[in-house]
C-alpha cells in the first residue's frame, strides 16, 4: 500500500522533475528512485527487527571475502567482453551516425 502511494507520488509529481529529451533515461531514473526508495523502506524495516547485513550474510553462508572474489571473477569474465564487443559496435554505430540523412530526428 504504502509503495503503491510513493509510486503514484513519483509518477504524479515527479514528471517534471525527471523529464529530459530522453524518454529511455527518464525512465530509468524512475526506476532506480523507486529501487532504492523500496530498499530504503525494507532496510529500515529489517533494522527494526535487529537483521544486520552481516547476520545474512553468515546465514546464506557466504563471507565479505568470497563476495570480493565472486565479484572480481565477474569483471575479469564481462571487460575483456565489453571491449570485443565495443571493438565491433561503436564503428558501425558512428558509420551509422555519419551516413543518415541529414535533418532526420532521432524520433
Amino acid at each position: 500500500m504504502l509503495l503503491v502511494s510513493i509510486s503514484s507520488i513519483i509518477r504524479r509529481g515527479g514528471q517534471r522533475f525527471f523529464r529530459c529529451g530522453d524518454r529511455m533515461f527518464g525512465h530509468l531514473s524512475r526506476v532506480v528512485v523507486k529501487v532504492l526508495l523500496a530498499s530504503l523502506i525494507v532496510g529500515t524495516i529489517l533494522a527494526h527487527f535487529g537483521i544486520t547485513a552481516h547476520e545474512l550474510m553468515r546465514a546464506t553462508g557466504f563471507s565479505t571475502e568470497h563476495l570480493e572474489d565472486m565479484a572480481r571473477q565477474g569483471v575479469a569474465w564481462a571487460l575483456p567482453n565489453v571491449l570485443l564487443g565495443a571493438v565491433v559496435i561503436v564503428p558501425v554505430w558512428f558509420l551509422a551516425y555519419l551516413f543518415r540523412p541529414p535533418g532526420e530526428s532521432r524520433d
